[in-house]
């Protein structure tokens, strides 16, 4: 079972969990008021405590957050549906507890419009991108136009920007090459591809390129690259960086680039702040992939535990869908 899809897509899906859960204690927290808050970088899970005093958080240690019961929303409605059917996914996230559905989020929106085909105005969160993993899973390496159209056509029902739809894609072309066995250095190679398909077919409509803001991301590493939003756009508000898809997806690729570990990646991330549940949980989906057995097993154990996930049966059918090619409306 270690080498096939089934394996690495039971990867993909306890590394998100464990992200989401992970990043938790560091959302709105710029990395320098982190050890402030917390008395040290943050290394392990501890109990998240909201910024400023606000007040207890109403998450817990080990619990994983909107992330992850979105992307089980999809990757459930993909099985339900046997393929991706926009109005049944539309459908099944309008089911969603609140809690998981933020109002004044793209999803929150979505929810108050109440319609199952909606087309969203604008939106430039990173909603569709921390979910989009499902649609890697299912879409193989071979299928890249068909990549590029499901994760644009799920993203759309919430978020409808360049840097929103762009951030999906690229998520999703990582996933599915780490699911492919496919390198590090492939898998960005690969995701970069698909970003400039994706970009050469929307770019008369949209003038963001979210494959610019990564190779700067990249290019100058992702605490140089945190330094640079907030100097330039969160200066009154550092820990606000990353909510937008453009900055996280953008910060996720700089992650991948170094090449460490799950934890040591994990720490990374978390330890920039920010949006930093839904940036670790994307970076640990692609990480999980490409090595479930780098995953600290107490981590597993103490995130599955808290959040009764068992995602066995859910990896096999996921794996069904990418052997025998995912159906959709088109």
């Amino acid at each position: 079972m270690k080498n096939d899809y089934t394996y690495r897509i039971l990867g993909t899906l306890n590394g998100l969990a464990i992200g989401d859960a992970f990043g938790t204690p560091a959302v709105h927290y710029s990395p320098r008021e982190i050890p402030e808050m917390y008395g040290e970088k943050i290394t392990n899970f501890i109990t998240p405590i909201r910024r400023s005093g606000k007040g207890k958080s109403k998450w817990e240690k080990y619990e994983v957050t909107d992330d992850t019961i979105q992307t089980l929303i999809l990757a459930n409605s993909l099985i339900k549906f046997n393929g991706f059917s926009r109005e049944g996914f539309g459908n099944e996230l309008l089911k969603i507890e609140e809690r998981y559905c933020k109002p004044g989020t793209g999803c929150g929106r979505f929810r108050v419009k109440a319609n199952p085909n909606n087309i969203a105005e604008g939106g430039e969160g990173n909603g569709s991108s921390m979910r989009i993993a499902p649609i890697g899973i299912c879409c193989s390496v071979h299928e890249v136009d068909k990549l590029v159209r499901l994760a644009v056509d799920s993203s759309t029902l919430t978020h409808n920007t360049m840097g929103a739809l762009g951030g999906s894609v690229a998520i999703a072309s990582a996933v599915s090459a780490a699911i492919e066995g496919y390198t590090i250095n492939e898998i960005i190679e690969f995701s970069l591809n698909t970003l400039r398909k994706f970009e050469t077919r929307y770019s008369s409509k949209y003038s963001c390129s979210i494959l610019k803001e990564i190779k700067f991301a990249i290019d100058i590493g992702p605490e140089k690259y945190v330094e640079h939003l907030i100097l330039n756009k969160y200066k009154t508000d550092e820990g606000e960086w990353g909510f937008i898809a453009l900055e996280s997806v953008a910060c996720v690729f700089s992650l991948l680039s170094l090449n460490l570990s799950f934890k040591e990646s994990a720490i990374k991330s978390v330890n920039l702040g920010g949006d930093s549940d839904s940036t670790t949980s994307m970076l640990c989906a692609i990480l999980g992939a490409i090595n479930f057995e780098d995953i600290p097993h107490d981590w597993l154990r103490n995130v599955g535990q808290k959040n009764n996930l068992d995602f066995k049966e859910l990896a096999i059918n996921l794996n069904n869908l990418r052997v025998h090619g995912l159906k959709d409306d088109n």
